[in-house]
């Protein structure tokens, strides 16, 4: 019995998708040279913030990471309209039994050479390799999380940052430092013009459906309200002019009431955390 039918024995409940991805996310996938080919024209592993953190991908060949991305596939779709994040047993540090394989055309999800479920990978959208009046590219503004999915980081610095107390969940990643005057490439503050620049190219592409603005905290909330809700309202106006139909999503510190109706205002449809949680 392959590992995915004991599972599934063991949790009749739970859909046989969702079992395999969970279980892929648990055991990683197998990094090959297949993995490395897809990377070349799908959407790729964007690099957030320091890249101390992927220094495995650069132990594994140095042509592997670029300025946004490491040139591997990010995700990869199930029949059933599942995405997974793809994670690699490199950084796991144990040869998953898990990988990627082609067969007739088609890419599988095999445990062990035996075939488990057909993926797809999405095509890279043009849009991210476009360079910015300043020479980067878009990507360093936002990167695709999902295909539908745009994932911007508006403040790239934590005030709250402390490298023997690293939050576990950090949608920045710092490893061993903290890029308080930012890494010379991305910005620290993202600039509201630029977003939607970005987004406006994007949602002409890509079926953009999310949009999510996380990262650092300030220790002064409403500056940190502020910047939020100035980008968003940036994207909010993309919106309207283009027609579109998409969630704008923020991600931040526990905001008080005044910093949750600036995000309102400025065209926030959903604010994750909120501050009564914490009172």
């Amino acid at each position: 019995m392959s590992r995915i039918d004991e599972l599934c024995s063991k949790f009749p409940d739970v859909p046989r998708p969702i079992v395999v991805k969970i279980d892929v996310l648990r055991e990683a996938l197998r990094f090959t040279p297949l993995a490395l080919a897809i990377g070349r024209w799908a959407i790729p592993e964007f690099l957030p913030w320091d890249r101390e953190v992927h220094r495995d991908y650069q132990a594994i060949e140095n042509e592997l990471v670029g300025r946004d991305w490491a040139w591997l596939p990010h995700s990869m779709s199930f029949p059933e309209g599942i995405t997974a994040k793809v994670i690699y047993d490199f950084i796991r540090h144990h040869r998953s039994r898990y990988e990627i394989r082609e067969r007739d055309g088609q890419f599988w999800l095999c445990e062990e050479a035996e075939p488990v479920t057909p993926v797809s990978f999405e095509p890279r959208p043009q849009w991210l390799s476009r360079p910015l009046p300043d020479g980067r590219q878009m990507a360093s503004v936002f990167v695709l999380s999902s295909p539908d999915r745009l994932l911007g980081f508006p403040i790239r610095f934590c005030a709250y940052y402390h490298a023997d107390e690293i939050c576990r969940f950090c949608c920045l990643n710092p490893a061993d430092k903290n890029i308080a005057g930012g890494d010379g490439y991305h910005d620290v503050v993202m600039e509201a013009d630029l977003a939607a620049r970005c987004l406006a190219d994007a949602i002409a592409e890509s079926p953009i459906r999310h949009v999510t603005l996380t990262g650092g905290a300030l220790r002064d909330q409403r500056k940190e309200a502020s910047i939020y809700a100035r980008v968003a309202a940036a994207l909010a106006r993309v919106r309207e002019q283009a027609g579109a139909n998409f969630t704008i999503q923020v991600m931040s510190t526990a905001l008080d009431d005044e910093g949750q109706e600036r995000l309102r205002e400025a065209g926030v449809d959903v604010r994750v955390v909120k501050n009564r949680l914490f009172q």
